[in-house]
C-alpha cells in the first residue's frame, strides 16, 4: 500500500470520526493499524 493509500485512509476515518460515526471511524482506525503492523512502508525523502 502507498503512503498515499494510507493518508487516503486516516482522512477517512477522520472524517467519520468528525461526524460522530465512531463505530466505522475505528473501524477504519483499526484497518489501518493492522497495515501499518503488517506492511513496510518506504517513503523517500529527498534532502
Amino acid at each position: 500500500m502507498k503512503f498515499e493509500e494510507l493518508q487516503a485512509q486516516l482522512t477517512e476515518a477522520e472524517g467519520y470520526n468528525n461526524s460522530g460515526n465512531y463505530d466505522e471511524a475505528v473501524r477504519c482506525a483499526t484497518e489501518l493499524i493492522e497495515v501499518l503492523k503488517n506492511e513496510r512502508i518506504s517513503v523517500n525523502v529527498h534532502r
